[in-house]
């Protein structure tokens, strides 16, 4: 299998006369995005430009495109350098994390798409221990935490057609996740779509200003201060959840692959409210971090009853049980490296920072 750089290549070789192409991660939507001319028609897909792509997954260009639109968001600055980092006053760092502009890569080398910052030592602290790690963090983030349970995590899923037509819309709210604080929702619960209203009316305005098409998955924090739905992110792609909305009777993948061919879409906005959704391995974690023990456990049981489990099915056992072994291996090896990477950012940060600048 091609990594995403070889993609135009190994189409090359293929002798399918057409396949839609649906991407499953920011950097194979980078690649579908980047495809040359000659390949689009044998190997359409219902995804926006490599300009547009670049603004959803770069998380900086993002921050810019917000700022530019005065749209409700988190505070957000880039530091481009360690100079940048420790010439910022200590009240810089209340209540903020870094971020940065690339989670998927960043996430598979540090295990966590994010870091809670303590202090501005407890920053430059980190970000030594990222250098040590073999990359340069810089540039990278310092973004506002916007104060709230995970249940003050709203998500809107669903899908923009090439004309900019938004015809596909599900609404959830987050129940818990997995790693707190910023883990993925592991317990969700559809709610009706007028109940997040102020956060649709953000993503027209994010469409209109960006042309963007395709299957998105919207992640939103309400903010009980002003009382606004505060974007945190969009995934410009299908998601985890993706077959859930499918189960709900909003089927996004059709959509894309239906637009993708130059054939109409009929729009769907209507659904069960009130359906949840689970993610089995990572929701007993999150709840076991809340209840531990025995009790905890009963009540993990008596909460999931009634839900869809996203992945496994009995008639279908295989990707559950290949990712029960895989999650099983990251778990272990992300314990791991926590230990190791704790002990030398603790270390670091409580002692004087040394670094010539």
């Amino acid at each position: 299998m091609p990594v995403p750089a070889e993609l135009a290549a190994y189409l090359e070789t293929l002798r399918f006369q057409k396949v839609v192409l649906i991407p499953c991660s920011d950097h194979w939507t980078r690649a579908i995005a980047q495809l040359p001319t000659h390949l689009r028609d044998r190997y359409p897909a219902s995804v926006a430009s490599a300009a547009t792509v670049d603004i959803m997954t770069d998380k900086w260009r993002f921050a810019e495109m917000l700022e530019r639109e005065n749209l409700p968001r988190p505070k957000t600055i880039a530091l481009h350098s360690y100079e940048e980092l420790s010439g910022l006053p200590e009240s810089s760092f209340e209540d903020m994390f870094l971020k940065p502009l690339d989670s998927q890569k960043f996430s598979q080398l540090m295990g966590t798409k994010a870091f809670q910052l303590e202090s501005r030592n407890h920053a430059l602290a980190i970000m030594a221990e990222v250098e040590r790690s073999g990359k340069d963090g810089f540039p990278i983030l310092l973004q506002e935490f916007i104060p709230g349970p995970a249940g003050s995590y709203f998500l809107v899923d669903g899908f923009v057609d090439r004309h900019g037509q938004t015809l596909g819309l599900i609404a959830r709210r987050r129940h818990r996740m997995y790693p707190a604080p910023f883990g993925n929702s592991t317990l969700s619960e559809t709610i009706r779509l007028d109940q997040v209203q102020g956060a649709i009316d953000t993503l027209e305005r994010i469409w209109s200003a960006t042309r963007y098409c395709g299957v998105f998955d919207a992640e939103f924090k309400y903010d009980e201060r002003d009382g606004k739905f505060k974007i945190v992110e969009i995934n410009a792609r299908p998601w985890w959840f993706v077959e859930f909305a499918t189960r709900c009777g909003v089927n996004l993948c059709q959509m894309s692959y239906r637009d993708a061919l130059g054939l109409p879409v009929e729009p769907i906005r209507t659904y069960p409210a009130g359906r949840r959704c689970f993610y089995m391995l990572y929701d007993f974690a999150a709840h076991r971090s809340l209840e531990p023990g025995l009790r905890g456990y009963f009540r993990w049981v008596r909460s999931v009853k009634g839900c869809d489990e996203i992945i496994y099915r009995w008639n279908d056992p295989g990707p559950a049980l290949f990712l029960a072994v895989r999650t099983a291996r990251k778990q272990v090896n992300k314990i791991l490296s926590d230990i190791y990477r704790h002990l030398h950012i603790a270390a670091a940060a409580s002692a004087p920072h040394t670094r010539t600048l």
